[in-house]
């Protein structure tokens, strides 16, 4: 039963998989949470070391003695940048002397501008070229990409496309908002199990009352089809891939 109570009190049933989605029914296609600029913001944070004066070199980055036109290739494949805030993106990672002044000649070889934005995109027959395990990539860019390559959600460049992409938020938002909340009724319903559990005397018959039906319930829970751990990836993976189309839209819609 000890177990059984860490597990009901852990940090899986402590929070919903989704915290950020909206508690109220949306009216639009607007999803709950816009996840992936800003992990990639905070990551960038994170990782970013400082670098001696006058020196624009970082050899500790796990991408720092990778070919400059790899780098740019995959940073541009996760989204659309506008030369300067690329630049200083891989000045993070550090930038070998050879490699300096070189952006250019390799946005011509690789990326598509954008005159509305000014911004530059990946080229679509480079997208075969990616490497998933790319070491600059955090965990939700490496998911994130895998999106693009299934189903090449790459930016939008016309209405037509805005169109399509918005009904395939739609076609998969209702499953993502019916997983969500039935997982989350199931993190309520332990925590509440947990609550219930210590205001009860070891030994009495509500006690082993309960005790019966935790063991019931989790049972049926990881015994189900689909069990709780499959509902659990598939919102995640439905989370991740509306978060992904959610911005393409957002970055077309503010050319």
């Amino acid at each position: 039963m000890a177990e059984l109570r860490a597990w009901a009190g852990s940090s899986e049933f402590r929070r919903a998989p989704i915290r950020t989605a909206s508690r109220r029914a949306p009216t639009s296609t607007a999803m709950p949470v816009r996840v992936s600029q800003r992990c990639q913001e905070q990551q960038e944070k994170r990782t970013k070391l400082v670098k001696p004066a006058g020196s624009e070199q970082n050899p500790c980055s796990a991408v720092y003695r990778r070919p400059y036109r790899d780098r740019v290739i995959h940073l541009l494949a996760l989204r659309a940048y506008k030369k300067p805030e690329l630049l200083a993106r891989l000045q993070r990672d550090g930038v070998m002397q050879k490699d300096k002044g070189s952006l250019a000649k390799i946005l011509q070889q690789v990326a598509k501008w954008n005159a509305k934005d000014n911004s530059f995109s990946l080229k679509e027959h480079l997208f075969q070229t990616l490497q998933t395990d790319w070491p600059g990539y955090t965990e939700i860019d490496r998911q994130n990409l895998k999106l693009i390559l299934s189903g090449k959600y790459i930016a939008i460049v016309s209405l037509e496309q805005r169109q399509r992409y918005k009904d395939d938020f739609n076609a998969e938002y209702e499953e993502y908002r019916n997983l969500h909340s039935l997982i989350g009724k199931t993190v309520k319903k332990f925590r509440q199990f947990q609550e219930q559990w210590k205001c009860l005397t070891p030994g009495s018959e509500s006690y082993q009352a309960l005790h019966h039906r935790i063991l019931a319930d989790y049972q049926q829970l990881h015994q189900g089809s689909p069990s709780y751990s499959e509902m659990k990836s598939r919102c995640l993976y439905l989370h991740n891939k509306l978060a992904h189309i959610q911005s393409r839209i957002s970055e077309f819609d503010q050319l």
